[in-house]
C-alpha cells in the first residue's frame, strides 16, 4: 500500500487525483490559494523500489512565463537526497518525461516547485527501462469566465450558514480542506492510500482513500465573550465536490448569536440560532426585494428616477406609435423580457393562500395588481404573448424624467417573431410553455382575489379562456413534454374559477401525460442511483438541441431520451424548471378528489425522494444537481450522468430544488425532505465550498454586483444573485462569476421563503415601507451603501404595515370592512397610490374554496400607536395617519420631508421609523368628455388642480368574443397646463373606455401623474 500526500491543495484538486490515469482540467492536484512555498506532492512507496525515471503531466495555471521549474527528492533509509539530473526549469510545452542518470532505489519520492505555480495533472514514476501508461486525455476546452467584482474573502475554510439556523433542524459545519500541512490539524489527515499494480514496470496507481482518524475537532463559542458551548468530532469524508471535514452540532438548541473555531480558523463572523430567524427571509424577499424591484410610476421605495425605474409609460415601437408596457419588476439583466412577471404575481397569490399573518396590509394584492398591470401590457387582447421589453442596462439613455430617447423604439420587441439572436429559444422549442405560463399568474389573481374588484377581474379571466382557446388552436395537440405541467395547472385553475368540466378534464389528462415523462428505471452504479426526473420530451420525439451547438452548457454525446430540461442557453424558457413542477401540488389543492390524485402524490414523492435527496447524499452540502440524464454531463457514476452547475451559473434551479424539498416534505410529511430542503437554505447563505453568500440581506462573506455602482449593481435586500458557475466542460466544481441579479432566480427565492414561512420577523417592530438600505457587502470596508428612500405623491392615501416581533399587527380586526375615509381601488391602475381595502379574500388550499380571516388569529394583538413628525395622528401640514395605518400626504408645491413612527402602545421602547419625501403632483382631472367628430374621436377635460406639466391618456378595450381588454394603456399625451384636448382616428371599438391623468416634471425629475378623470366610454353615434 501507498500514500499520496502534499504540502497544500485547493478543493477539489485533491493529492490523489495527480495519479488517477486521467489528465482534465478536473483531475489534477493543485496547490491551496495563497500558501506559501515551497509546494511539494509526495508518492509514499512504503517499501524500497527501484525507480528509472518518470512521466509528468501538468496543467496550465496561469504562470506569468508559462515556465515549469521543479526538482525530485527520493527518500532512502530515512534520508532525502535530490535525484541527479532532476532539475529541471523550461517553458511549458507538454508532457515531461525524464529518464534518471542511474537507477535510484527509494521508499518516498517528492516533487518540489521551486518558484512556478504548478498544477500536476498525472504523475508517473517509471521503473528502469519500463515504458510509460498513456493517460486518459480529456481535453475539455475552458469555459468563458467573467471575473468582475470578486471583492469577498476568498480564504473561508469553516463553512457554516452566515444567516443561521432553526433551532430543531440539522446544523452541520463542514472544514475545507487544503491549506499548508501544519495549518490547522485536520490537514494532517488529507493522505491517500495506493496499490502498485506492477512496480516491475510504470508505478501505477488504483487509489483508494483510508479512512482518516476522527480526531480532529470543532467548537461553537457564543459571539460574546467567546465561551465555548459545544464541541464536536469531525469526520472526513470525499465527496462530488472534493476533500472535507464535517462535523454536527444539531444539540445545540439554545437560541443566541455564535461563531465555530477550528484550530486557529474561525467561521466568517457569526450566525445566529432562532425560531423567528428565517422569517426575515420572507421580509426581505416578499417586502423588501420586490418592493426595490417595482418597474414604473410611483414605486413608493426606492430611488425614483433609477435606471431601472424608467417610466415606461413613454414607449414607442419602431413605427413610432406608443406602446403601454406597463408595470413588473425588474430583473437586472433582461428586465420583464420572459413570463416571469406573470409567474412572480402567481408565487405571491400562492404566498397569500398560506395565510401569512403578517399581511396585514394587503402588500401582496398590492404586489399582484402591480405585477399584472405588466404582464397585462404585453399579452395582446387574445391572451397570447404579443411584445415585450427587451432593455439591457447599456441600452437606456438614462435620464430622471424617464422618457425613452431617439434610438431607443427598437427596445419594444416582439418577443416571439423577432430575429435578434435569442429569438429561436422562443420559436417553436418552448413556445407552449411560454404562452401558458403568461397565463398562470393572471389566473391565479382571479381565484385569489377575484372578489376584491369583480368588474376588473371578471376581465381578466375573460383574457384567460381566450388565451386557453389559442393556445389549444395553436398546439394541437399539447407537445408531450415539461409544460405540462403548467398547462395541467393552467387548466385546474381555469377550472376553479368557471366549473366547466373541460378545463377538468384537459387538466386531467396532462397530468397523467405528464406522470409519463417521469423515468422509473434506476440508474448509476454501486455507489448512487436515481430515478424519479422528468423527461424533457417523451421518448423517441424530436429533441431540438440534437445537432445544435448551444451557446451555454457544452455536453458530450446528449442524451436525448433520458436528459431533464435545464435552463442553459439556448433553451431560455425552460428556466422556470423546478418551479413549473408546482402544477402537480395545485392539482391536489385545486382537485383532490380525483382518481388520479394518489399518482400525482406518488410522483411528486418520487421526483424528491429518488431523484433529488438521492443526489443531494453525493456531497458534504447536501447540494441538488441541475441537470441529469444518463450520458453526457460532467459527473458519471456509471448508467448516471449529472452535473450541478453551469457555464453561466443559473442557480435558481437549486434555489427551486430547496423549495420544492421543503413543499414535498410539508405535504408528505417527510422529515428527510425537510432537512434537504434547510441545507439548500444554508448553501445559499454561505455553506458552500467557496464559503460566499449569494442572498443579500442573508450572508456575511457576499460580493458586490458586477454593474456600476449607480445603475443595477446595488445589493438589493433580499436579492438572490446569480449563483456560482463551473469553469471549464469538464470540471464540474462552482467557482465565483459575476454576480447579477436574474429574475428566476429571484422567483424560486420567493417562493423557497414562502415555503419556510414567517409568523414574525425579528426586529422587534417591523415597519413598511421605509427608508432602506443596501445590504452589507464586499470585503472592502470602504464600499459605499446606497440608501433607497421613502416616496409619497402629495394628495394620495398610503397603507403602512407595522408587524411586532411575536407576530401581532397594528391592525386589530380583519373583518372585511372598508376602513372610514380610505379611497377605493381604482379600475385603472395597480393599486399603486397605496389606498388598497384592509379586507381581502383569497382561496384555501384544498379545492379553492373561499378561506375570510379568521378573527381569533387576531385576537391578543399588541396594536401601535402612529405618529407624524412627533404628532400623533398627524396634522394638516404634515399629513394625517389613522389608527390601522393609513397615511394621507398633504398636497404640496415642492417635496417635503416627513418621519412616519410607529411606536408599540405596550412598549414605549419599541419603535420603528421611516423618512418619507413628499412629492408635488397634478390634483384629480376632472370633466372628461368623449366625442365623434368626423374621422376623429375627441377628448376634452378640465385643467387639474395643483402643478402640471401636461396629460397622458389611456384606453381600454372591450371584452368581445376573440378579445378581452382589461387595463388602461397609455396611448399618448399632451403638453402644457392648459393642453386639454386630445384627438385620435376613429379606429377604436365601441365600448372603448378612456380616461387622462395630469403629469408633473420639474428640475429634472418625473414626479408622476395625479389621480385618474372620471372614466367615459366611445359610443356609436352613428
Amino acid at each position: 500500500m501507498m500514500k499520496v500526500t502534499a504540502s497544500s491543495f485547493r478543493n477539489p484538486y485533491i493529492p490523489c487525483k495527480a495519479v488517477n490515469g486521467v489528465v482534465s482540467e478536473a483531475d489534477r492536484w493543485e496547490p491551496a490559494s495563497g500558501a506559501a512555498g515551497p509546494h511539494w506532492l509526495q508518492i509514499d512507496l512504503r517499501r524500497p523500489v527501484l525507480l528509472g525515471g518518470t512521466a509528468l503531466y501538468f496543467w496550465p495555471t496561469g504562470s506569468p512565463d508559462d515556465a515549469v521549474r521543479f526538482v525530485l527528492s527520493a527518500r532512502s533509509e530515512g534520508t532525502w537526497r535530490t535525484i541527479p539530473g532532476t532539475l529541471y526549469s523550461r517553458e511549458w510545452s507538454g508532457p515531461v518525461r525524464l529518464q534518471f542518470k542511474g537507477p535510484v532505489t527509494a521508499d518516498a519520492v517528492r516533487l518540489y516547485f521551486l518558484d512556478a505555480w504548478l498544477s500536476v495533472a498525472q504523475w508517473q514514476l517509471l521503473a528502469p527501462e519500463a515504458e510509460e501508461c498513456e493517460p486518459l486525455l480529456i481535453d475539455g476546452p475552458p469555459l468563458e469566465q467573467v471575473h468582475r467584482n470578486a471583492d469577498y474573502v476568498p480564504d473561508v475554510n469553516v463553512l457554516v450558514s452566515q444567516f443561521g439556523y432553526h433551532p430543531e433542524h440539522t446544523k452541520t459545519v463542514i472544514y475545507r480542506l487544503g491549506g499548508q500541512v501544519g495549518q490547522g490539524a485536520a490537514f494532517a489527515d488529507a493522505n491517500f492510500d495506493v496499490k502498485p499494480e506492477a512496480a516491475t514496470e510504470s508505478v501505477s496507481f488504483d487509489v483508494e482513500r483510508t479512512t482518516a482518524a476522527e480526531s480532529a475537532s470543532f467548537d461553537v463559542k457564543r459571539a460574546e465573550g467567546g465561551e465555548t458551548v459545544f464541541s464536536g468530532k469531525l469526520v472526513t469524508v470525499e465527496d462530488d465536490f472534493g476533500l472535507f471535514q464535517t462535523g454536527d452540532f444539531t444539540g445545540l438548541t439554545d437560541e443566541g448569536e455564535y461563531y465555530i473555531q477550528i484550530g486557529c480558523e474561525r467561521s466568517f463572523r457569526t450566525f445566529r440560532i432562532g425560531r423567528g430567524l428565517w422569517g426575515d427571509y420572507v421580509k426581505l424577499t416578499a417586502l423588501h426585494y420586490f418592493g426595490l424591484r417595482r418597474i414604473g410610476e410611483n414605486s413608493v421605495v426606492g430611488d425614483y428616477g433609477d435606471t431601472i425605474s424608467v417610466r415606461w409609460d413613454d414607449a414607442r415601437t419602431q413605427d413610432g406609435k406608443y406602446r403601454y408596457i406597463g408595470k413588473g419588476f425588474a430583473d437586472g439583466c433582461d428586465l420583464r423580457r420572459f413570463c416571469n412577471a406573470s409567474l412572480i404575481v402567481t408565487q405571491y397569490c400562492l404566498l397569500k393562500q398560506s395565510g401569512p399573518l403578517w399581511d396585514t396590509a394587503d402588500w401582496i394584492y398590492d404586489q399582484v395588481r402591480w405585477g399584472l398591470d405588466g404582464v397585462l401590457s404585453f399579452l395582446g387582447k387574445d391572451g397570447m404573448p404579443d411584445a415585450a421589453l427587451h432593455v439591457r442596462t447599456p441600452d437606456i439613455h438614462y435620464g430622471t424624467d424617464g422618457r425613452f430617447e431617439s434610438g431607443d423604439e427598437g427596445l419594444i420587441i416582439n418577443a416571439i417573431a423577432d430575429e435578434e439572436h435569442n429569438a429561436f429559444e422562443y420559436n417553436g422549442w418552448n413556445k407552449e410553455a411560454v404562452c401558458s405560463s403568461l397565463l398562470l399568474g393572471p389566473a391565479e389573481a382571479c381565484l385569489t382575489f377575484g372578489e376584491r374588484d369583480p368588474e376588473f377581474f371578471e376581465r381578466v379571466k375573460q383574457l384567460v379562456i381566450r388565451g386557453h382557446r389559442r393556445i389549444r388552436e395553436t398546439f394541437s395537440p399539447h407537445p408531450h413534454k415539461y409544460s405540462l405541467s403548467g398547462w395541467a395547472w393552467l387548466n385546474a385553475l381555469l377550472h376553479a374559477l368557471t366549473g366547466e368540466k373541460e378545463y377538468k378534464e384537459l387538466a386531467v389528462s396532462a397530468a397523467e401525460r405528464f406522470i409519463g415523462l417521469q423515468v422509473t428505471e434506476a440508474y448509476g452504479d454501486s455507489s448512487v442511483t436515481a430515478s424519479g426526473w422528468y423527461r424533457y420530451a417523451a421518448e423517441g420525439e424530436h429533441d431540438p438541441w440534437k445537432g445544435q451547438t448551444p451557446r451555454y452548457g457544452k455536453y458530450t454525446d446528449l442524451d436525448s431520451g433520458l436528459r431533464s430540461p435545464w435552463g442553459e442557453k439556448p433553451e431560455q424558457e425552460i428556466m422556470i424548471v423546478p418551479w413549473l413542477y408546482q402544477g402537480l401540488f395545485r392539482l391536489l389543492d385545486l382537485l383532490p378528489d380525483e382518481a388520479g390524485a394518489p399518482a400525482w402524490k406518488s410522483s411528486l414523492h418520487r421526483y424528491a425522494r429518488e431523484y433529488l435527496l438521492a443526489l443531494s447524499k453525493q456531497n458534504v452540502f447536501g447540494l441538488t444537481p441541475m441537470k441529469v440524464g444518463s450520458k453526457g454531463l460532467i459527473r458519471r457514476k456509471g448508467t448516471l450522468s449529472y452535473q450541478y452547475h453551469g457555464e453561466i451559473g443559473r442557480m435558481f434551479h437549486q434555489l427551486g430544488n430547496g423549495a420544492l424539498l421543503m413543499k414535498a416534505g410539508k405535504r408528505f410529511g417527510d422529515p428527510e425532505l425537510i432537512e434537504a430542503a434547510w441545507k439548500h437554505a444554508y448553501y445559499f447563505t454561505g455553506c458552500n465550498p467557496l464559503g460566499i453568500g449569494a442572498i443579500y440581506g442573508l450572508s456575511g462573506n457576499i460580493p458586490s454586483q458586477q454593474y456600476c455602482s449607480d445603475t443595477v449593481g446595488k445589493a438589493y435586500p433580499g436579492g438572490t444573485v446569480n449563483g456560482f458557475n463551473c469553469v471549464s466542460s469538464v470540471n464540474d466544481y462552482p467557482n465565483f462569476q459575476y454576480w447579477e441579479y436574474y429574475g428566476y432566480a429571484n422567483l424560486a427565492n420567493l417562493w423557497f421563503a414562502s415555503e419556510i414561512g414567517a409568523d414574525s420577523f425579528t426586529e422587534p417592530l417591523e415597519l413598511w415601507p421605509r427608508q432602506l438600505t443596501e445590504a452589507p457587502h464586499s470585503a472592502n470596508a470602504a464600499h459605499r451603501l446606497h440608501t433607497f428612500p421613502v416616496r409619497f405623491k402629495g394628495g394620495f392615501r398610503y397603507r403602512l404595515m407595522a408587524v411586532v416581533k411575536d407576530g401581532a399587527a397594528s391592525v386589530e380586526r380583519m373583518d372585511g370592512k372598508e376602513t372610514a375615509g380610505e379611497r377605493p381601488l381604482r379600475r385603472s391602475d395597480s393599486g399603486a397610490d397605496g389606498g388598497s381595502p384592509v379586507h381581502w379574500r383569497g382561496n384555501g388550499a384544498e379545492g379553492g374554496s373561499p378561506v375570510q380571516w379568521n378573527e381569533s388569529r387576531a385576537a391578543g394583538r399588541s396594536s401601535v400607536q402612529w405618529s407624524v413628525n412627533d404628532v400623533p395622528g398627524g396634522s394638516q401640514q404634515a399629513g394625517t395617519i389613522s389608527a390601522d395605518g393609513i397615511y394621507a400626504a398633504p398636497r404640496v408645491m415642492e417635496e417635503l420631508k416627513v418621519t412616519i413612527r410607529a411606536q408599540s402602545t405596550g412598549d414605549s421602547g419599541i419603535f420603528a421609523e421611516t423618512e418619507a419625501i413628499i412629492m408635488p403632483v397634478p390634483g384629480r382631472t376632472e370633466g372628461l368628455i368623449c366625442s365623434r367628430e368626423g374621422n376623429s374621436v375627441v377628448l376634452r377635460w378640465r385643467a387639474a388642480d395643483g402643478p402640471v406639466t401636461g396629460y397622458t391618456v389611456y384606453r381600454r378595450h372591450p371584452v368581445t368574443e376573440r378579445e378581452a381588454g382589461t387595463i388602461f394603456e397609455r396611448i399618448g399625451f399632451t403638453e402644457g397646463a392648459g393642453s386639454c384636448t386630445f384627438t385620435l382616428a376613429d379606429e377604436e371599438p365601441v365600448g372603448t373606455q378612456f380616461i387622462v391623468r395630469a403629469y408633473y416634471r420639474h428640475g429634472g425629475k418625473n414626479y408622476g401623474f395625479g389621480e385618474d378623470s372620471n372614466t367615459v366610454m366611445r359610443v356609436d353615434e352613428r
